[in-house]
């Protein structure tokens, strides 16, 4: 049971990780690309 448990809180981490990373790249880019196209 402690390993379903430790699987299920180890899925939900990296997810929610993804999905700052996926928040967080996009604008960090375009903060970059911005200043230098101009």
């Amino acid at each position: 049971m402690p390993v379903f448990v430790s699987d299920y809180r180890a899925s939900g981490y990296f997810s929610s990780t993804r999905r700052a990373m996926d928040l967080v790249l996009p604008t960090l880019l375009s903060m970059w690309t911005v200043p230098a196209s101009r």
